[in-house]
């Protein structure tokens, strides 16, 4: 259970960090490796060793374009060793995740580190661009269903999605590219005391390097950063999703729940992807609770394309009663909106300019739009032209014992888990009115 993995480790590397933070050393580089070594003894440790996985430092490389050390990488497949060091030399395409490693995360380390994840993700959209690349088959159906449950659309076919406003095709690119990319996540053993100097951090940042030629692109953000106890998540759908919020994108978050859970759930995603693992499973209800911190949307003024970006501040007393976790529920729906999500789980048609449904849904408080507007909000059902379909892989609808309607993803369990333990009642006395897997 990946909770409970994750608590473990916080105790294991709590505890090796005051080790090393009351060794007697002073020189920088050798500190430096001393807490890379302890961030790839917790990679080694987290990773089933039956998955032949390897967790090295050195570079990743394609052609003619190698960049720069890595401090730790988890890869796969065979490298080549730097003669006479432990160092390594990876194929981008074997590379499923880096890291760069800090004893103490600062301002400026950030900004060094966005620097230096970014060359991974152009050195592997020039190989998903080379010939090299041609056998690779990629199955878009997960940055699909992000894309969906963002925007409440389904996207046109990839080849069509010129089709779309520039913002949401540019968002529709930076979710596929994100999919494909190896995860890219900054690990600061000791950061800042609270969670909002962190956020602030951040801010100023960003809003020092878009005044400069670097700038900082949404698609190059790391998909994590940790400082500490406190973390910023990148919400790309790998597996946290970012709201849209006044069509822009709620891309980063914060939290103060266990950073090893979270690199956990970044990590155990990409690996299933990649190697059809289900190591992100978890069979406890309980989730990160996050606050939003950045949100940004695609622009472009003349010839120029860039992202504009909005900071939600938030004062440490709004992030400290978030606390760091919450349970997990599923969506409770009016009986109207049941009346939808049923008939798409049981694998109906569902249009809006159908004259039985705009009938229906003209019966509901607003009339259709409200009704459509109230469905999409679920982030359950997406419109794909004037159909109506789900975002989900496998959708539960059921009615619990007290008369309410609900409604959740079961992927990995969710609803199964809710029922045992967040209810208390076991699954028999309940109700199943539709347990039907969602198309893709």
């Amino acid at each position: 259970m990946i909770k409970t993995a994750a608590d473990l480790l916080k105790k294991f590397v709590d505890q090796e960090r005051r080790v090393l933070d009351d060794y007697e050393l002073v020189h920088g580089p050798t500190i430096g490796t001393m807490y890379e070594g302890l961030t790839q003894e917790v990679l080694q440790r987290s990773i089933p060793s039956q998955l032949g996985l390897q967790v090295v430092s050195g570079f990743a490389f394609h052609d003619n374009q190698l960049s720069g050390e890595i401090d730790c990488m988890v890869v796969r497949g065979n490298g080549e060793k730097v003669p006479y060091t432990n160092k390594y030399k990876w194929h981008i395409s074997n590379v499923i995740a880096v890291f760069e490693v800090k004893k103490t995360l600062t301002a400026e380390e950030i900004s060094d580190s966005y620097d230096h994840l970014r060359a991974i993700s152009k050195i592997y959209a020039n190989y998903v661009d080379s010939s090299d690349s041609k056998e690779l088959k990629i199955d878009l159906s997960w940055p699909r269903r992000t894309f969906a449950q963002m925007t409440g659309q389904i996207p046109p076919p990839h080849k069509n999605t010129g089709s779309l406003p520039f913002d949401l095709e540019m968002l529709y690119h930076t979710i596929v590219s994100e999919y494909l990319n190896p995860a890219r996540i900054v690990v600061g053993h000791h950061g800042w005391k609270k969670e909002k100097t962190l956020r602030d951090h951040i801010a100023k940042l960003l809003e020092d390097r878009l005044s400069a030629p670097k700038g900082m692109g949404a698609g190059s953000f790391p998909q994590l950063i940790i400082g500490g106890d406190f973390s910023l998540i990148k919400a790309n759908g790998l597996p946290y999703v970012g709201p849209m919020i006044d069509e822009t994108w709620g891309f980063v978050l914060s939290t103060s729940h266990n950073p090893m859970r979270i690199l956990l759930e970044i990590l155990f995603t990409k690996i299933d992807r990649i190697c059809s693992t289900s190591l992100a499973s978890d069979e406890s209800n309980e989730l990160e609770a996050m606050t939003l911190c950045l949100r940004t949307r695609a622009v472009k003024k003349g010839e120029i394309q860039g992202w504009e970006y909005l900071y939600d501040d938030y004062s440490s007393r709004d992030l400290k009663k978030r606390g760091d976790s919450y349970q997990w529920q599923p969506c409770e729906l009016t009986n109207s909106e049941f009346v939808v999500v049923d008939m798409l789980c049981r694998g109906k048609n569902v249009r809006v300019d159908d004259p039985q449904f705009i009938a229906f849904a003209n019966s509901q408080p607003g009339g259709v739009s409200s009704f459509i507007n109230s469905l999409v909000a679920t982030r359950l059902i997406a419109k794909s032209g004037v159909n109506l379909e789900l975002t989900t892989i496998n959708c539960v609808a059921l009615a619990t014992p007290d008369g309410k309607l609900v409604a959740g993803e079961n992927n990995a369990g969710q609803m199964d888990n809710w029922l045992e333990y967040k209810l208390g009642t076991p699954k028999n006395e309940w109700k199943l009115l539709a347990f039907v897997p969602s198309s893709e």
